[in-house]
């Protein structure tokens, strides 16, 4: 049987991020991509594995975590959010103050707020080290890892952390823009909904950005439509 190209991987693997539901059939043909040369494949499948939360995957999220190419590790890191462990938190944690990467760093961040807050212990501890890390020079360089810094603080308990995020819609970079509407989404409650919505009522006044002024647009008629 000939070896498939890194091509026909790619193929295989995207096929298999369209489809509805993954089975143990294809998680066994997922993994054995885990050690591929290919970077993309690598990265597809610590996207892929984010479907399957068993043990064995667990392990090889971990270890593709600590892949020498940054773009393997940052899919690892949001993989690993759904693995709600002590064990998950642990390295998440010492990820964060290792990971050199900007975007992967800020991955890591919010993965960890998600398995920390979700363990639900010792919060005021939790808190209290996002804020030790958003002293950090290479956190406060990063927009991406500043947004996730109040992102974790939002989820694990800081509510009023939803003004220090909707502040990042002032941003230069429109990636950062994007990403504050897509954060604001899944913290959408009858209780902010106001606060956003007026937020990205100013912020489409003045966008030029196709993709961010849909996203917002996109984001007030949900709110219109009742939450």
């Amino acid at each position: 049987m000939m070896k498939m190209t890194s091509d026909e991987k790619v193929k295989l693997l995207v096929n298999y991020e369209n489809k509805q539901k993954l089975t143990p059939k294809h998680f066994r043909k997922i993994i054995k991509f885990s050690d591929d040369k290919d970077v993309l494949v690598r990265s597809m499948v610590a996207d892929l594995l984010i479907n399957f939360e068993s043990n064995e995957s667990k392990k090889v999220l971990l270890k593709l975590a600590c892949d020498k190419k940054a773009m393997v590790r940052t899919s690892a890191y949001d993989s690993l959010a759904v693995f709600k462990s002590k064990k998950v938190e642990k390295f998440l944690k010492k990820a964060i103050l290792n990971e050199k990467n900007e975007m992967a760093c800020s991955y890591a961040i919010m993965s960890w707020s998600d398995v920390a807050a979700a363990l639900d212990e010792d919060l005021l501890k939790k808190k209290s080290f996002v804020s030790k890390i958003k002293k950090l020079s290479n956190i406060q360089k990063s927009e991406h890892c500043m947004l996730s810094c109040y992102y974790a603080l939002y989820v694990l308990g800081k509510k009023k952390s939803i003004k220090n995020i909707t502040s990042f819609l002032n941003s230069k970079d429109y990636h950062i823009r994007c990403a504050v509407i897509n954060v604001l989404r899944g913290f959408l409650t009858s209780d902010n909904q106001q606060l956003i919505k007026k937020s990205l009522e100013t912020l489409i006044k003045r966008e030029d950005t196709i993709a961010v002024k849909a996203n917002a647009l996109s984001l007030i008629k949900f709110i219109n439509n009742g939450v």
